[in-house]
């Protein structure tokens, strides 16, 4: 670069001015390289001065260069044309372009084609010698030699596709106040060894350009866990819960086992699978109230237990370690509940992180982020939890799930949550959940007649089987691709919505609809105000992607799935006089009879109407069309218990 400038300098020093194109073909020097040392003399101060001109330029594409080399399509042709001529199908297979070539060749009149020849057409050249005029011109195109190249030729170029017009910036130099034909190297860095010597004071160094534009920040991109993570979050939030705080990720042995009501013996207290903590390796603050009940129910038993009946130790209970699960936030949080003067309903969820010492493999971290919920109330059972949690699943959009009956210390029932994964093609654990145990509850102080349910699951596995991976270290860890950050969208959750709600049809039934052997019926638009939404319950016949069969009173009829909620049926329990639920306000009241023939009229005007009772102590109606012989139970009659998924 400092021989380009310095060459610049000595032909600008011999003119007036000189144009960076000219001079780039003058020297042989490309003309990139000329533009550089032009800026690079213009940072100097008032050594030149630039003007910038815009002039439009023609340039040979990579066919025109072909041209250039070969020959123009119709040369090439007219030279692959025997003297005694050629079947213009052979002609046509053996030369590139052909049809282009033919077209031109017959316009200049160099061939012609006998149509009538034996064996199809035949092609033979009308001149003896041609002059391939394309070329030439192309040549001088090339060479910016565009003084004998008229408008016409160069549009008809232009339309062949042989050259293409381009815009080109070029620069008209001349002297500046401060002109001079040496100019000394200005500095970029400040070195030590210029510090140093002192040579700094008298280097003139190139001076900063502010204005240069930097390289643009990547930013803007949420991590997927952020993004489920939040929708979690929404989802809970929606369903009326309150999030904990759990920005304590050191926790003791107590509050994270002992005080749920696991033994200091269990597995999971191993070093093998539990990060302890070095420094500090104990922690002593603790309610010596509940502490001493955690250690007597461990030891000895009691609210109806025998307990583990081995000898508890405190030195256990107050070692420090990486909590395992947010459980032991929750636990904190129901002990603040019973210690309040009366006792009130709560729902209770936190997402954060979990530290377990796991081998790591395509679906195993040792630090992972759990997702809690808890629910306090009187009167929950099993049926509520997998209820909640159907519903929590829904808004996720995956309707694909199992339970199977589990063991945990601290709960009793306990269920594992699966789902299925499209990416694996398998069913996997997504989840944890059961009703927390009164040895873990009433020592805290909760009312005996009160229940807490709970499940939790991993962020990273619902994230997997939403963006499709297949290795969980594909999503966290080192070996992360930033372009899958960078590129993945919004991962919209999307429940199963129905049409009666406003919304069209999902193409995906939910698992607790499938398995339904009895569904309600919606009214769809046609309910009035006093209708009842939903009829039923009917029996399922057969299910179908879209749609299901059902048994409507004696015959049986096609329904869209978007229409059906599930029943739960059991046909064992006593049967109940109820009223079906109805829209609206509720009718009037009929007056009781005041003689027996009053009785007898109310009775005869109206259908005998059944109701069963449920398991959450509600009533559905049973029309007279479901009330048949065949499905009354033997000894007692039959009860059909609801639980709403509404």
């Amino acid at each position: 670069m400092a021989e380009v400038t310095e060459t610049l300098l000595v032909e600008l020093n011999q003119v007036v001015s000189v144009d960076s194109i000219h001079l780039s073909q003058k020297l042989g020097i490309s003309h990139q390289n000329i533009v550089g040392a032009i800026k690079s003399l213009q940072s100097l101060g008032d050594v030149i001065k630039v003007q910038e001109k815009q002039t439009k330029k023609w340039q040979l594409t990579d066919e025109g260069n072909m041209v250039l080399e070969k020959g123009s399509h119709e040369a090439v042709l007219f030279k692959a044309i025997p003297p005694e001529g050629i079947l213009q199908s052979q002609l046509m297979a053996s030369v590139p372009n052909a049809k282009v070539g033919f077209s031109k060749a017959m316009s200049a009149g160099w061939i012609a084609v006998d149509k009538n020849a034996e064996g199809g057409p035949r092609v033979t050249k009308k001149v003896e010698s041609i002059e391939d005029i394309v070329q030439q011109c192309l040549e001088k195109i090339s060479k910016l030699d565009l003084k004998d190249i008229t408008d016409v030729q160069k549009n008809e170029f232009k339309k062949r596709k042989l050259i293409t017009e381009i815009k080109q910036v070029s620069y008209s130099v001349s002297k500046g106040e401060n002109f001079t034909t040496t100019v000394s190297k200005q500095q970029v860095d400040l070195t030590p060894e210029m510090i140093s010597s002192g040579s700094w004071r008298t280097t003139q160094f190139k001076p900063f350009n502010f204005n240069a534009l930097g390289v643009p920040a990547v930013t803007g991109h949420l991590h997927p866990l952020l993004k489920v993570r939040e929708q979690f979050r929404q989802i809970f939030l929606e369903m009326g819960f309150t999030e904990m705080p759990t920005n304590n990720y050191v926790e003791s042995s107590f509050w994270n086992f002992d005080a749920l009501f696991q033994p200091q013996q269990h597995p999971a207290r191993d070093e093998q699978d539990t990060f302890f903590m070095s420094e500090p390796a104990t922690a002593s603050a603790f309610p010596m109230d509940f502490l001493e009940k955690v250690k007597e129910v461990h030891s000895k038993g009691g609210y109806g237990s025998q307990g583990y009946r081995y000898d508890w130790k405190l030195e256990e209970a107050e070692k420090n370690i990486l909590r395992t699960h947010t459980t032991a936030v929750s636990t904190r949080m129901l002990y603040k509940l019973a210690k309040e003067k009366e006792f009130r309903p709560v729902k209770y969820f936190s997402i954060d992180r979990v530290f377990r010492n796991e081998n790591l493999d395509a679906t195993h971290l040792a630090e992972f982020q759990q997702i809690e919920g808890v629910v306090a109330d009187r009167g929950l059972t099993l049926g509520d939890l997998m209820g909640i949690i159907n519903q929590f699943f829904q808004k996720l959009g995956m309707h694909r799930l199992r339970f199977k009956p589990a063991y945990n210390p601290y709960t009793e029932p306990s269920m594992e949550i699966f789902g299925y994964h499209d990416g694996l093609g398998k069913w996997v654990e997504i989840g944890n959940s059961g009703v927390f145990r009164p040895e873990m509850l009433l020592p805290m102080g909760l009312p005996e007649d009160v229940s807490v349910i709970a499940w939790g699951l991993s962020l990273e596995r619902p994230t997997m089987i939403k963006y499709k991976l297949s290795n969980i270290r594909d999503l966290v860890g080192p070996k992360v691709n930033l372009k899958m950050v960078y590129d993945n969208p919004l991962c919209r959750l999307s429940p199963f919505l129905t049409s009666h709600h406003g919304l069209s049809s999902s193409s995906s039934v939910p698992q607790c609809l499938r398995d339904s052997k009895f569904v309600f019926i919606h009214n769809d638009s046609h309910c009035g105000p006093l209708r009842r939404p939903y009829d039923g319950p009917f029996r399922v016949v057969a299910p179908c992607d879209k749609t299901f069969r059902i048994m409507v009173g004696s015959r049986e009829e096609v329904i869209s799935a978007d229409r059906l909620k599930p029943a739960y049926v059991d046909l064992t329990g006593p049967v109940t006089v109820a009223q079906p639920p109805r829209r609206g306000r509720p009718p009037l009241q009929q007056a009781e009879p005041t003689n027996q023939e009053n009785a007898a009229e109310l009775e005869s005007s109206s259908p005998r109407q059944q109701s069963r009772s449920t398991r959450s102590a509600r009533a559905v109606h049973l029309p007279p069309r479901f009330t048949s012989d065949d499905h009354k139970a033997s000894a007692g009659g039959s009860s059909v218990a609801s639980h709403s998924h509404n």
